[in-house]
Formats: structure tokens, sequence, C-alpha cells
């Protein structure tokens, strides 16, 4: 592998010569759009610069720091405090400090390396929407895209299973899911395996020759106090906390389910990969998935990825009572996986019936708990302001229910939305001072607050019309199947295009012709924004 990208990196690129767009130098427009999207408060890396220091530079210093980036783009090489990450050892909550494992590693590297990534990844971004280098099922990191669409999906494909049976005796579909978890997903991205897939995928040379000098001689050094230990290479991993390393992983991992086939449906988000089968028969979904498991290990052994087997979990979706305990046998490494009734995936709980009840109890228990913050600054007599117990609410405590809201509040049934509600009009109450006996919809006027179930209602035709904008997201097929549907079957399972389409409806916006998304590329030159 490694004799392949090296062989195609050493010939020159013939083909522009550093004549293109995406190869030519970088200009004082892309720096200054970089510079807008730096972080303040932010420690910095081995050079001490922090990234107030760039943003207060005048222009004679931009300049000069526009110039030290081109010349590594042109050189290809990079100073050695740009490879050079310092790790803090940050304590995890009621872990013991006497051992390693109870540590979270923090990694700080240089502010400069990083804009001079966020130069790279701008344009690297461009490439991949304009020829479509990463698959739509990968919806992280990606722009336009979010946990909610690909929760959406899930529980579009589920409930679509369940009412796919068309006659009283006819057997709706299984969903079997199976939820894979890898071990150190970013610290075991093999490097050469990554340059030859970059190079495959068509990103120009002189880009990826700029990306192995960033990957090659990295070090890092652990500084806890006034102490700090000796410097130590990686062979592999993408940098933590890089600004291009989850650009780089995802460009990594987009080819793991390239093998399998159509019958197999993935979703994935960065590393958070979840993939399923349909059937009518549960035995027959156990065997296709089985098969798609094999695939998925022969990828992690080609690319040297470790697949977690102890909390890789599976679940079958099904409307008959009777499965709602169904064993399967499916095996990863040699082991069996196990089977999860309340799975969660990117931070929301599933059920065997796609009801929500374990997500809505989880959901109440949270708010139920940070609400008692809100209680310790509240009274009728003292406390905060009436104006920042609100916004302590909103940011602290609904927050956690409007959290998918667009998923699960759209779609469960009004019993259990009544049960999140309630913590809402303990808020309320607490905010406003209002006696018990306040009416609930005058409590909430006063306190300014909407009903979660509207908030709910909002959110799904907000992604609805982003979905019927968006011609690149592959949740637009939804929208485009349920335009005409008067299934009452699938009103009465309560599909989220269904539901998202009657709501719609109601706010009598569904026949209004929607502007399509308009992506814009990097400034290459000045006063010009390309244009897809």
């Amino acid at each position: 592998m490694r004799r392949q990208w090296k062989n195609h990196l050493e010939k020159e690129c013939i083909t522009c010569h550093g004549t293109r767009e995406q190869c030519r130098v970088f200009i004082e427009r892309e720096l200054e759009d970089a510079i807008k999207k730096l972080k303040l408060l932010k420690s910095p890396g081995e050079d001490g610069i922090a990234n107030e220091m760039i943003i207060k530079l005048p222009k004679k210093g931009r300049q000069m720091v526009l110039s030290m980036i081109n010349r590594t783009s042109v050189e290809r090489n990079l100073p050695h405090d740009w490879k050079t990450g310092i790790i803090i050892p940050i304590l995890k909550e009621g872990k013991p400090a006497e051992e390693s494992a109870s540590y979270r590693p923090i990694c700080l590297t240089s502010n400069v390396c990083k804009l001079a990534e966020r130069l790279v990844l701008n344009r690297m971004d461009w490439i991949i929407q304009k020829n479509k280098l990463i698959r739509e099922d990968q919806a992280g990191f990606q722009k336009h895209r979010c946990t909610e669409d690909q929760l959406i999906r899930i529980q579009q494909k589920v409930l679509d299973g369940f009412n796919s049976a068309r006659s009283r005796n006819a057997r709706s579909k299984r969903t079997l899911m199976v939820l894979f978890d890898f071990l150190k997903a970013f610290d075991k991205v093999w490097k050469d395996g990554l340059l030859w897939k970059l190079i495959r995928k068509g990103l120009p040379t002189c880009m990826i020759k700029w990306i192995r000098e960033y990957l090659s001689g990295r070090e890092s050094y652990v500084r806890s106090n006034s102490t700090q230990s000796r410097k130590k290479g990686f062979k592999h991993r993408v940098p933590q906390g890089g600004v291009l390393s989850p650009k780089l992983f995802i460009l990594f991992i987009d080819d793991i389910v390239k093998d399998l086939g159509p019958e197999v449906e993935v979703s994935l988000l960065a590393d958070d990969l979840a993939v399923w089968v349909q059937h009518e028969d549960p035995k027959a979904c156990e065997r296709l998935m089985q098969l798609a498991i094999g695939k998925i290990e022969q990828w992690a052994k080609r690319c040297r990825m470790e697949l977690n087997a102890a909390k890789t979990e599976y679940i079958l979706f099904s409307n008959w009572n009777r499965e709602s305990k169904w064993e399967g046998q499916l095996v990863l490494n040699g082991q069996q996986i196990k089977r999860n009734d309340t799975p969660k995936f990117l931070g929301v709980k599933f059920d065997w019936n796609m009801t929500f009840t374990s997500h809505v109890k989880q959901v109440k228990d949270k708010m139920r708990q940070r609400l008692r913050a809100l209680r310790a600054v509240s009274h009728k007599r003292w406390g905060s302001r009436t104006e920042d117990l609100r916004t302590l609410f909103i940011g602290f405590v609904r927050s956690v229910a409007e959290y998918a809201g667009a998923v699960w509040l759209t779609v469960a049934s009004d019993t259990k939305i009544q049960q999140v509600e309630v913590e809402q009009n303990i808020g309320a109450r607490l905010i406003t001072g209002c006696l018990a006996s306040t009416p609930i919809d005058a409590l909430l006027v006063e306190a300014d607050l909407v009903p979660l179930q509207l908030r709910g209602r909002t959110a799904a035709a907000n992604a609805r019309e982003k979905y019927c904008r968006d011609n690149h997201n592959p949740n637009r097929k939804i929208t485009e199947s349920q335009a005409d549907t008067k299934n009452q079957r699938e009103m009465k399972g309560k599909s989220w295009g269904a539901v998202a389409d009657k709501i719609t409806k109601d706010l009598e916006t569904r026949d209004i012709e929607p502007e399509p998304v308009i992506r814009y590329g990097p400034r290459l030159h000045r006063g010009q924004i390309s244009k897809e």
C-alpha cells in the first residue's frame, strides 16, 4: 500500500502544475474567512500562540502568517511545533484518581496550524461536495446535515416496515438493526490506507502531499501541573483536536459499507454506524444481517480497524408483541452480539415497537434532575430575575426535551408527551412564582413558553422544509414518497413522513415552491465566490 501511494505522489501533478483553482496558493480573503471562525479562550499549543493574538494581528502581520502557510503548501514542510501536541489529563467525574483509565486526555496543538488546516479544509469541502466523494449515508461533519436526519431516516424505515402489510392476513416487515462500536476509532486510522483512499477519491495531488506531511512525524507529551513526560511519536491515528481530523476520518471510513448488498441499509455519523435489514421473517433478517456483519469484519481487518464486539448490540423492531423478546444468533469477531431492548443511538433511545417509551422516561428523569438547579436559584421572595430563570430553563432544561424533538415529539402518544409537559409546567411555575392552582395555559403565557408538542411539530415542519430544499439530502425521498399519500394505515402507525406532511398541510405551506439550497465554495479570487 505504501509503495502504491508513494509512487503516485512522487510523480509531478502534470494536470495542473499549480494552475488549478484548488492548487493555487491561499489568498487574503480565504485567510480572513478562516480567522472569523476562530474560537476565543482556547488554550495554545507548543508555540504558545493564542487565537486572540491571531485575531488582533494587523494587516501586515496577517500577510506574514499567510505567507508562512503558503510556504508550507509549496514546500510541503511543516514546522515542528505544528506537529507537537500537549496532552492534558482531565479526571473524569466520580473516577478514582490513581487509575490511568480514569482520565480523559485533551490534546493541545498549534492554533496557527489549525488555521492552516481550516484553509485546506475549506477547499477540500468544496471538492467533496462538488464531486460527491462522500456517500449520502454519512451525516457526520457534513454541511446541512445533523443527527436528526439519521434518526428520522431510521424511524421512517422502521414504520414503513410496520405499514408494509396491505391486507389483513399479510405480515408486516420486521427490521433487524445492529449498532456497531469501534474501539478507539480515531486512534486506529491507518495512515497509509488513508492516503491511498484520498488518491483513489481524486483529491488534488498537492493537497494530498500537504496532508501526508501534516500526518507524518507527529509526537506528543503529557503535561500535568509542572511535570511533563518524554515525547512519543504515533505510527497511526489522526491528530486529536485537529480541524482536518474529522473530515479525514469520514473519508477513511467511507467505503465500510461499499460491499454490502442492496437489501442492507446503513446510517453513519462519523464512527456511529447503524446497519439494518428488513424482511417478513426474523430468521431471514438474521441471515442477511450475518452476511453484512461478515463483510464489515473483512473491511475492518483490511483497513486495520478494530470492532468492539462487547459494546456492539442489536434490536428487532416489530409490531407483534410475541416478538418483543426475540433472540437472534448474531456473531461478530467470534463473539455473540448482545440484544438490547432499548439501545441508544445518537442520544435517542429506541424500543422494539418504536413508541419511544424508554426515551420519554430518560428525558423526564433528566429534566427533573436539572430542575433542581433551577429550584436552587428561584424563590417567590428572592432569587434570580424572571428573565434569567427563563433563559436558564430554556438552555439547560428544555433543551433536553427538544433534542431530536422532530423525531419523537411528533409520533409519541399524547400520554407520553404529557409526562414531559408536566416537567415543563413545573419549570414554568419556578420561573413565574405562580400558584399551583394557576391554569396551565395562563401559566405558559406568563412564562412565555410554548407547549413541547407544538415545538416538536414546528421542528418537524422545519426538517421537512429542509429536505424539500436540499437535493443532496437522502431524506428528500421521504417527502417525495409522502407527497400524495392518503394511506390511513400510515397515519395510524404515525409514519414520520405522513405526520410531517399533515403538519405542513395544516400550516398551508405544502404547496409553496421551496427555494433550493445554494452551496458556496471558498473565495479563490478577490471578491469572487465559487458556486455550485
